[in-house]
């Protein structure tokens, strides 16, 4: 058990017989000083150095708000003191060093240490009380340390069922922070148009790895009417689908259709009605589209 005890360590000594010396003595209401002695046993440090000492150096709020702003645009330490360089005239002007941009930077990294994948579960969460349709789902190591991240939103659900037929699994791209793979599910669009249809934090290339991945992605992706289902109500859905001259009639008549053919359960109809903004004519004709 530790010693609740604070402890000091001993440092040894590296200035002895220091001659400068300062007395005040207080007469009445007011502080006199009686003796003042300018001695060193060093030299003092030269005007154009003293930027150099820790006591004169300082990286102010506004500084680094700036350096937070040019890492986010891929702006390197040693880059930003150049501009900061630039902006006063020369690095004795700066008022700090690299040192301390790279000290701040461990600050930072040490305050949100261990809260960075709950933020991301917190906010996976939100996306999904926000959309049902939005799937994800993760991984950790016998240490509870997030390894595997999966997420697919409505846009890449529905994407798959038109334009499945050919996936691409690109591992090339690295989140340095967090030593991380970032492995993105890509397709192809009626456009010859990249889009996505998965997305993925991976911690290695192991075929597990991958093997988790495509389970979980293809358990997002939603499945498709039973085909004598749909046929037996293929023309009225393409009626109403069509048709409809307004959002309101549209509803009313999907509603109709669904509750008649008994096909409310169906979780890819529900799908694509929260999404009829996006596909269905009659909330689309206000819209210019070119051709």
């Amino acid at each position: 058990m530790r010693n609740s005890k604070a402890t000091k360590r001993r440092r040894g000594l590296t200035r002895e017989c220091y001659g400068a010396k300062l007395a005040v003595v207080k007469k009445g209401e007011m502080f006199v000083v009686s003796e003042f002695v300018e001695g060193h046993n060093h030299e003092l440090t030269m005007p154009k150095k003293v930027h150099l000492l820790k006591s004169h150096r300082r990286v102010s709020a506004a500084q680094k708000v700036l350096t937070r702003q040019l890492s986010t645009a891929n702006v390197s330490t040693c880059q930003q003191m150049s501009i900061f360089k630039l902006q006063v005239g020369g690095i004795e002007y700066v008022g700090f060093l690299p040192r301390d941009l790279y000290n701040d930077k461990r600050d930072r990294k040490n305050v949100v240490h261990g809260h960075d994948a709950n933020m991301l579960y917190e906010h996976f969460e939100m996306e999904q009380q926000k959309n049902p349709s939005f799937r994800f789902t993760f991984e950790r190591d016998d240490k509870d340390r997030m390894t595997h991240y999966f997420w697919a939103d409505a846009t890449s659900r529905k994407s798959y069922q038109y334009f499945g037929d050919v996936v691409v699994f690109d591992i090339t791209y690295y989140a340095n922070k967090y030593s991380l793979i970032f492995a993105p599910i890509l397709g192809v669009n009626h456009h010859k148009q990249t889009t996505l249809l998965g997305y993925a934090f991976l911690n290695d290339k192991k075929i597990d790895s991958f093997m988790w991945l495509f389970n979980e992605w293809l358990k997002a992706m939603p499945e498709k009417l039973g085909t004598l289902s749909y046929k037996e109500h293929y023309d009225k859905f393409k009626n109403c689908i069509w048709h409809s001259e307004t959002p309101g009639e549209f509803d009313a008549r999907w509603a109709t259709i669904v509750g008649n053919s008994k096909l409310s359960t169906s979780k890819w109809l529900q799908d694509m009605y929260e999404i009829r903004d996006r596909w269905v004519p009659a909330y689309t004709n206000h819209m210019f589209l070119p051709t």
